[in-house]
């Protein structure tokens, strides 16, 4: 994973008191084991106060600039209290839709990663995210780094979760992928990291009142275990990752997965988002959905190869 610009989105509106932003931490840090140079942006959808036409053209523009020199100086603030000897630029922006303008932003800069503050609901024990994550989560071209305001800095457990099987619609690459940027991250970190892999193995019929001794529903079971035990161990063996730290969990992926991250105090879960064409926006798939709803750690998402070019296209 060759990281040469990293481009850290911050939220005010949820930015601790005293201190830099995980983002804006985590993003330093990375770059101080990468050599990378770091953005620290805000952006902002100024769009209602323009149409609303309240305050009037004159006014209007006067509160723009301020909010823009306010926001300014917060994120020299924000600099100021980090500890970084390589370069960290500053970006103001706005636009509407904002979505839109953050993603084109993203392809101007060049960004080579992206990481964004999610504010957390510690009842909750998960991140809360936004209407720009799930935007960026389906559309972002480079890989996405989600921070939880609660985290704690720096990578002690990487996992990758995988899906040797595709049979949530993934490219075999992808899973390639997913391993080697958790090896590269986890590299970076002095991290442990492991492989998972999560699928309901129970036949069909298996539940029916009608089922009898016959049928060998828990030999068939185990059988179908080992397969997909078998498969995964041969994609992690292939991208350096041992059988002790290479997991397949028999039980639905949108339950599964969150609970192990949770059980092994995984810090950073790196998972590829596959995402079509739906009508008029693009569409994630309801697994990857339901995990990341229910995740309680960080999140490092990527798209397969060629989904860039794909957007550009369309």
């Amino acid at each position: 994973m060759d990281i040469k610009h990293i481009l850290a989105i911050l939220d005010p509106e949820h930015a601790p008191r005293q201190g830099a932003s995980r983002a804006a931490r985590r993003a330093v840090d990375i770059a101080a084991r990468t050599g990378a140079r770091v953005t620290l942006a805000v952006f902002e959808d100024h769009q209602t106060i323009v149409e609303s036409g309240v305050l009037g053209d004159a006014l209007t523009r006067e509160a723009l600039d301020l909010w823009r020199q306010e926001t300014e100086s917060w994120l020299g603030r924000m600099k100021d209290g980090l500890e970084s000897d390589g370069e960290v630029a500053l970006h103001v922006g706005g636009g509407h839709p904002l979505a839109d303008h953050v993603l084109k932003s993203i392809d101007e800069m060049q960004a080579d990663l992206v990481i964004k503050d999610s504010h957390s609901e510690s009842f909750l024990s998960r991140a809360l995210f936004t209407p720009l994550d799930w935007h960026l989560l389906r559309r972002c071209p480079v890989p996405l780094m989600l921070t939880k305001s609660d985290g704690r800095d720096g990578l002690a457990r990487v996992a990758a979760a995988v899906d040797p099987f595709h049979e949530r619609g993934k490219p075999a690459e992808l899973d390639q992928d997913i391993l080697a940027t958790a090896k590269s991250v986890a590299g970076w970190f002095g991290a442990d990291v492991h492989a998972v892999h999560a699928c309901q193995t129970q036949p069909l019929g298996a539940g029916s009142p009608i089922e009898g001794p016959s049928l060998q529903f828990e030999k068939v079971r185990e059988e179908i275990s080992k397969h997909h035990t078998r498969a995964l161990r041969e994609l992690s063996e292939a991208a350096g990752i041992d059988a002790e730290h290479s997991h397949f969990i028999d039980a639905p992926a949108r339950r599964a997965i969150p609970d192990f991250t949770r059980d092994k105090e995984v810090d950073l879960l790196v998972m590829g988002t596959v995402t079509r064409k739906g009508l008029t926006r693009l569409i994630m798939g309801s697994t990857a959905e339901a995990i990341l709803n229910d995740l309680g750690c960080d999140v490092l998402a990527i798209k397969p190869s060629g989904f860039a070019q794909a957007v550009k296209s369309s």
